[in-house]
């Protein structure tokens, strides 16, 4: 099942409900925010669950869709949606080990779990220079 038909004001309840009751613990987001106008910050999923709650009368459950598609129907409505994780570029060599994150160091990478997660990796031959290249 896809997103509910929700209008902007069903999202604006929707946040009014939650500052009220809060957001239970296994609706927590990991990857999106919402940011209110007075910037808090709000999980997506469960904004549309309490929205589709309020305008249908539904159980309050995300099982039905997931955060890119509550983050574009959010966005859709003109919500402003951040994504929580930053994406940053490792360069590793045989000498050294570089990122573009500035707050980055080699111990993040024995952190494991969600830390660092590789998206994309591409591997480069070195040129390596012997007693017969001319490089």
């Amino acid at each position: 099942m896809a997103i509910p038909k929700l209008k902007k004001e069903n999202v604006i309840e929707a946040i009014k409900f939650i500052d009220k009751n809060g957001i239970p613990p296994q609706y927590q987001s990991t990857q999106y925010d919402l940011i209110s106008e007075d910037n808090k910050k709000y999980p997506p999923k469960y904004v549309i669950a309490v929205a589709n709650h309020i305008e249908n009368k539904t159980e309050i459950t995300t099982d039905s869709f997931n955060a890119d598609e509550a983050k574009n129907a959010l966005e859709k409505l003109d919500f402003h949606i951040e994504n929580k994780h930053e994406k940053y570029i490792l360069t590793v060599t045989a000498d050294n080990a570089t990122s573009t994150d500035e707050s980055f160091s080699m111990d993040d990478l024995g952190a494991g779990g969600d830390q660092c997660i590789p998206l994309d990796v591409v591997f480069i031959r070195a040129r390596v220079k012997n007693e017969y290249s001319t490089i």
